[in-house]
């Protein structure tokens, strides 16, 4: 399932999967044209001040919805406590500019009742 994100805040069960995807816009709202060699990162960390990240991920592009997919499995967040943390999403072009498409938000790890049978 791919959704856009509407909300910065991202909330998910621990030990679940989260597809969503980031649709990057120029300030004129025109749709931003991915090259080459163009990085998008999604980072989470305990707090704003951190050094290190508890997840760190890279987008990939996806033509065909136009977004670029995040993609959290179960092992991402099934050894983090319940809580907030904060994340953001960051572009790094081809050329070496650094924007930030998403700030820091809210990350909340929320309990689960149901979970995945393992055999």
């Amino acid at each position: 399932m791919i959704k856009t994100a509407n909300s910065n805040e991202i909330n998910i069960p621990r030990g679940t999967s989260l597809t969503f995807g980031i649709r990057i816009t120029n300030s004129d709202g025109t749709a931003y044209e991915p090259q080459n060699n163009d990085v998008v990162r999604f980072g989470v960390k305990r707090d704003e001040k951190s050094d290190s990240f508890v997840i760190s991920k890279t987008a990939q592009y996806d033509s065909e919805t136009d977004c670029y997919i995040v993609e959290l499995s179960p092992e991402d967040t099934i050894n983090l406590d319940f809580g907030r943390y904060w994340y953001d999403v960051g572009l790094q072009t081809d050329d070496g500019d650094y924007y930030m498409i998403i700030p820091a938000s809210r990350f909340n790890i929320t309990s689960a009742i149901t979970r995945k049978v393992t055999a």
